[in-house]
């Protein structure tokens, strides 16, 4: 985990494989959601995908927050897996 965020400059960026594996589920779960907003999620899905393959995440935890607000009313259970994902990156400093 030390060596993932030491390749990106030692900033906490990095990505160990239990985050990633998390990005992606959630990426699936966002591709999968029907709905009125699902343009918001197929969106948010992709940039979640375009962070994990450029492996930098800064920010993510953020963005995911801000989503989940955005999501809670009307899907309140895909809020939760947003928030836990940003909670999860949050806690690693990403």
């Amino acid at each position: 985990m030390a060596g993932d965020r030491e390749a990106f400059g030692g900033y906490g960026l990095g990505m160990n494989d239990d985050e990633r594996r998390h990005l992606e589920a959630l990426a699936d779960q966002l591709d999968a959601h029907q709905g009125d907003d699902s343009d918001r999620a197929e969106k948010l899905s992709a940039e979640v995908r375009s962070k994990i393959d450029e492996g930098a995440h800064h920010g993510l935890s953020e963005r995911l927050t801000e989503e989940a607000i955005a999501f809670e009313n009307n899907h309140p259970e895909l809020s939760a897996v947003i928030r836990r994902a940003a909670e999860l990156l949050g806690g690693a400093g990403i």
